[in-house]
């Protein structure tokens, strides 16, 4: 016995009764004319599109280990009962659009089918619409459309989840869906990416999810949804990335009840849409790192109740539009909110936050452009260490409090305050501290000094510490034989003295006063490990005279004073085994004594006197290395008798392979005799070619140059 039958939009279907059916047979096929539409599960495909089967064929992925026993009808037919895990791969007369369908082959036709598991593999590409879920119950979601990029679903019957629990990837990057009241999940315990990266435009299930135990990254980048309806998540644990990217989602105010909440990281980032944090339990989250990160709307955080809150870094860093926080939030066990607020620039006030058991303050508030309070925060001084570029940026940030003197335990200020708005230096207990790179730089504002108490250990850092600052007097350090780092400490700031510190303790001294052109005179330093006094001095246009300088482990001095337009003379200078001094004196343009120093050992001494102007004549260096001059000269000229010395003295050391300028300095007798022998040791020599002696430097016992009561060389 046949019978065919038509469903309404649906192709007809034949119904075969097995050779021999009794009556029980038959009117169980008989009674199945009066079942509607949505009594069978219904695909609609395209098996053109890319897929592991044929271009006329359908692979339908069955979930191995469950029990099936189910009808397929395949243009219209029947085909043999299908009762193993193996997919089953059905062809079609024609390829192309094709539908197939789904009926349990049991008389209690809900059961056979427990469902799918495209899993993001096989022909999930060749189905394009979920037409009808039918009856029969399934008892597993999970990866069951993952994948299926081109489904939509237009069935508007109930969804047979039966006893499912499982809900994870069910329906991860498909086309389109909306789940409504004919969708339950009261049974559901894991919905882990349970629509992530779908076009899901609406989620209203009818019952709770009160067994949900996570929504991990459940939403994630489904950028179709606008809002979800109202539910609890009472034994919920994990929220991570539940609804990150979810980028016109405009409220959260329907999550309920958050109260079991473990793992909030990334929940809601990238909400792009997203104004307000409404009240919010998460009395047992652990951690909201990035929870609201990048909410480039949001505007209004009102109060969130934590207890066991541990990481609160990066929480809402990016919210540009970010103006208060509502009411106190418990951060009494918070270790570390690194970037808490990182670039939140209409931010105007900081949270006033317990912070007893933090340890980690780093750019919490930095790049807070409109950020003018700071409350007396409380913190732990046995557990604050790290306040690296706290409150960088912070370009309307005037002034910070002394936190109680809890700021003992900080071991790195970092850029703290760097190109801040900041005006005078805090009250802050700073002897635990050993890095202070960067602290103020950049603080065109900062004009008040704290004569800070600094750790006796030498091991401290300051580069750039006051660079680019206002401050005109250099403050007062105790234990400033601690330092061993100066480089650049003070550069172009607006000191008028030099600082008049220990310097026993400094190995790096480059840069440290470069460009204060406030400064008049250096006095005498003593600075024995320093081995780095590149640019020490460079471009400091007011300094007229510098003392005794003992720097006897310096091995590089290039830039050392260049372009120190305003020095006439330099007391002494006493070094090591000095190699480089590139450019030292170059741009000193009204120099006229140079005291003698160890040369013995140098390598490099380009441009070296280029631009002296004023230099009439060298003390006796020494060279016996391998030197490149190159420019040692530049528009300098030497008395006759001075550059013939020089030329003797290069050549006597049997330097060879190397360059000289020499200004327009000439040379004579010797000293030509001299500038033959390098040329054929293969030497590069520029300058002014023969001449007559022009007249002689009177040196003291000291070998140093004679000065006139006008302060120039006196020639004879």
């Amino acid at each position: 016995m046949a019978i065919v039958r038509t469903f309404n939009h649906r192709q007809p279907r034949k119904f075969g009764a097995s050779p021999g059916a009794d009556a029980a047979e038959i009117n169980h096929l008989l009674s199945r004319e009066s079942i509607n539409l949505f009594d069978t599960f219904r695909l609609q495909l395209d098996t053109e599109n890319v897929g592991t089967s044929n271009d006329n064929q359908f692979t339908l992925p069955l979930r191995s280990g469950e029990t099936y026993n189910f009808i397929a009808t395949i243009d219209g037919v029947d085909q043999p009962a299908h009762i193993t895990d193996v997919s089953p791969t059905y062809t079609f007369t024609n390829a192309g659009l094709n539908v197939i369908e789904i009926r349990g082959a049991d008389v209690d036709e809900t059961l056979g089918f427990p469902g799918l598991h495209f899993n993001n593999g096989g022909d999930r590409l060749k189905v394009l619409n979920l037409e009808s879920w039918g009856v029969m119950i399934w008892t597993n979601f999970s990866g069951a459309f993952f994948g299926c990029s081109n489904m939509v679903i237009s069935s508007d019957d109930v969804v047979p989840v039966g006893t499912a629990t499982l809900f994870n990837s069910a329906f991860q990057d498909i086309n389109s869906f909306v789940v409504d009241d004919k969708w339950s999940f009261s049974l559901a315990t894991t919905m882990f990416n349970f629509c992530r990266g779908s076009g899901i435009t609406g989620f209203n299930p009818s019952g709770n999810l009160n067994s949900v135990l996570t929504m991990e990254a459940c939403f994630r980048s489904c950028t179709s949804i606008v809002s979800i309806a109202s539910f609890g998540l009472p034994v919920c644990t994990n929220i991570s990335s539940m609804c990150r990217g979810t980028s016109n989602l405009t409220s959260i105010a329907n999550f309920t009840d958050l109260s079991a909440v473990t793992n909030g990281a990334r929940a809601f980032q990238d909400c792009t849409s997203l104004t307000e944090v409404p009240a919010l339990n998460l009395v047992s989250c652990t951690t909201t790192s990035s929870m609201f990160e990048q909410c480039e709307f949001l505007i209004t955080v009102q109060q969130i109740t934590f207890g066991m809150l541990d990481n609160a870094n990066l929480m809402f860093r990016n919210c540009f539009r970010l103006v208060n926080f509502v009411g106190i939030m418990d951060f009494s066990t918070v270790t570390t909110m690194s970037q808490f607020c990182n670039v939140c620039p209409k931010l105007l006030a900081v949270p006033n936050f317990v912070l007893t058991s933090l340890t980690d303050f780093s750019q919490a508030f930095k790049d807070c452009g409109d950020l003018v309070t700071v409350p007396n925060l409380v913190f732990n001084p046995l557990a604050l260490s790290n306040m690296t570029e706290s409150f960088q940026n912070s370009l309307s940030l005037l002034s910070v409090p002394d936190f109680g003197g809890n700021t003992s335990g900080v071991t790195t200020f970092n850029a703290c305050f760097n190109s801040s708005a900041i005006t005078i230096m805090p009250d802050w207990d700073v002897s635990a501290c050993t890095d202070f790179n960067s602290m103020f730089f950049g603080c065109s504002g900062l004009v008040t000094k704290r004569d800070w108490v600094l750790k006796a250990t030498p091991s401290i850092s300051c580069i750039f510490m006051f660079q680019n600052s206002a401050i005109t007097i250099a403050p007062a350090f105790v234990n400033t034989d601690s330092i061993t780092n100066m480089s650049q400490m003070f550069k172009n700031s607006g000191i008028l003295v030099f600082p008049a510190y220990d310097y026993s303790g400094a190995t790096n001294l480059s840069g440290f006063v470069e460009q204060c052109d406030g400064i008049t005179s250096i006095p005498d330093i003593s600075a024995p490990v320093a081995t780095n006094l590149s640019s020490m001095f460079a471009s400091c246009f007011g300094i007229t005279t510098v003392g005794n300088l003992n720097v006897p482990a310096a091995t590089n001095i290039s830039l050392f004073m260049e372009n120190c337009s305003s020095l006439v003379s330099i007391d002494a200078i006493t070094v090591g085994v000095l190699t480089n001094a590139n450019r030292a004196f170059n741009g000193c343009s009204v120099l006229v004594d140079v005291p003698l120093f160890d040369t013995s050992a140098v390598t490099l001494a380009d441009q070296m006197f280029l631009n002296c102007s004023k230099l009439k004549a060298l003390p006796p260096f020494v060279w016996t290395a391998n030197i490149a001059f190159g420019s040692f000269l530049g528009s300098v000229t030497l008395l006759t008798d001075e550059y013939n010395k020089l030329l003797i003295a290069i050549d006597t050391n049997t330097l060879s392979n190397g360059t000289l300028d020499g200004g327009v300095s000439e040379h004579s007798d010797g000293g030509s005799t001299a500038r033959a022998n390098l040329i054929v040791k293969i030497w590069s020599i520029t300058d002014g070619g023969p001449g007559s002696l022009n007249g002689f430097a009177v040196r003291n016992t000291d070998n140093r140059v004679v000065l006139n009561t006008n302060g120039d060389q006196v020639i004879t």
